[in-house]
């Protein structure tokens, strides 16, 4: 009797095993791994860098203090779009005075140039000129020309009004007379 008694509890063990197996799996919550939503985090997460940096090109005062420029960088990048017109290249900022490295490492990282609204893309391109004869040396600056190119515009300027290109070919190789002719017009244009 006592066998039967230790046969009836060890079947009884094996089935309570059993039947809580099958409870406890049938209440498991089913979790699917989505890969394509991690891949939408990503992207998300990509356009988000993408939407905090600005434009160039349609940035505003307000929109660069928020970006982390102090008030006298902003100016001067605001100044200096309205001076050149569009700019082609985060690059062109190292021609403002004194923005320095640090002021064009901090735009490189907020800011950028929209491939929409670049000059070459810009059929109406309604880029300043500015008359060769009567710029000023800060203008000069601002228009990319080094301290010896100013100061040899100047001496050709004390010899006569600058009337061509050709005036200039003494100063400027053909490269560099390139880089800057679309911004600068003589007596007449």
């Amino acid at each position: 009797m006592k066998i039967n008694y230790i046969i009836f509890l060890v079947v009884l063990l094996i089935v309570g095993n059993y039947l809580r197996l099958k409870v406890e799996e049938n209440n498991v919550p089913k979790i699917e791994i989505n890969e394509e939503v991690e891949y939408q985090k990503e992207g998300a997460e990509k356009l988000n860098k993408i939407e905090s940096k600005k434009d160039i090109n349609t940035v505003t005062y307000g929109e660069l203090i928020k970006l982390g420029f102090t008030k006298k960088q902003s100016e001067k990048i605001i100044e200096f779009k309205k001076f050149i017109g569009k700019i082609e290249n985060l690059e062109d900022l190292k021609r403002i005075p004194r923005f320095g490295d640090t002021g064009l490492s901090k735009a490189k990282k907020t800011l950028y140039v929209s491939a929409e609204n670049t000059v070459e893309n810009d059929v109406t391109n309604n880029e300043q000129k500015y008359n060769i004869n009567k710029i000023s040396d800060d203008e000069m600056k601002l228009l990319g020309l080094t301290k010896k190119e100013i100061k040899d515009i100047k001496i050709l300027r004390e010899k006569g009004e600058i009337r061509s290109n050709i005036d200039l070919k003494e100063i400027f190789s053909e490269k560099r007379y390139s880089e800057i002719e679309r911004s600068i017009e003589f007596e007449g244009e």
